[in-house]
């Protein structure tokens, strides 16, 4: 805003301030001869407030509406309203153009206080917390030994039993065909030592086959024994035995 703008809006203030004062209007007189050649701008505010044209303030009060000369051309508008605190003032600004003999009206609104929301609390970071970890169950692992130890007899005694019987029974069955074999020579060529040949190999095959039966039984009984529940501190020891007289199984130990 220049000097003789300047000027002219203090005159105008001066003749409302002081309409019958004869030395006041003809000062304001002269101050006001230059008024056709300057633009006049009048500033509203909604709420009282401090404005400034062009960066220079215009005022030391604040109020809520003011008019006053100013040079042709663009001019912004400032003003800034008052609070408490300055967290509760705000600003606002327009952009005004203003010709040479034209009256310009600029609205400024107060913009809403913007409210920061409260920090949020600190949390207490929490010592971690160790997971509780379970006894392994050794239930599993007690109920297999019992298992192991619940017969008379450990669960591998029969299984030699069984095998051994597999075994002789093959031998029998092999001594079965060569005994028919040696039958087959004899009808063939009846002699006395194919005779004596054939009857010798025919003891040997029933003496298998009554070997291989009493495995088999012994290997039955052994599988009893095996499930039946015995007592810890009394163990019962077994053996198996086979021969051409037959086969049997011995058990020693007390019940």
């Amino acid at each position: 805003m220049g000097n003789r703008a300047r000027a002219a809006t203090l005159a105008a203030d001066a003749l409302r301030r002081y309409p019958a004062d004869a030395s006041v209007r003809e000062v304001a007189d002269d101050a006001l001869s230059a008024a056709a050649e300057l633009g006049t701008l009048e500033i509203l505010c909604d709420a009282p407030c401090l404005a400034t044209v062009g960066g220079t303030a215009i005022e030391t009060e604040a109020q809520t509406e003011r008019t006053i000369f100013v040079e042709p051309g663009t001019h912004v508008v400032a003003v800034t309203f008052g609070g408490q605190t300055s967290a509760d003032q705000a600003s606002a600004e327009e952009t005004a153009d203003v010709a040479a003999g034209a009256q310009i009206s600029v609205s400024l609104v107060r913009p809403p206080v913007v409210v920061a929301p409260p920090p949020e609390p600190e949390v207490e970071a929490q010592p971690p917390v160790e997971a509780e970890t379970e006894p392994l169950d050794e239930a599993p692992a007690e109920a297999e030994r019992s298992a192991e130890s619940s017969g008379l007899l450990p669960m591998w005694v029969p299984f030699v039993g069984l095998g051994a019987t597999a075994v002789v029974g093959a031998v029998a069955l092999w001594s079965g065909i060569d005994t028919l074999s040696a039958r087959d020579a004899y009808v063939d060529d009846p002699t006395e030592a194919g005779y004596e040949d054939g009857t010798g190999r025919q003891a040997r095959t029933n003496a298998l086959i009554g070997v291989t039966v009493g495995l088999g039984v012994a290997t039955a009984a052994l599988f009893v024994l095996a499930t039946l529940g015995g007592d810890e501190e009394a163990p019962v020891t077994a053996s198996v035995s086979a021969g051409p007289e037959g086969a049997g199984v011995n058990l020693v130990g007390s019940f």
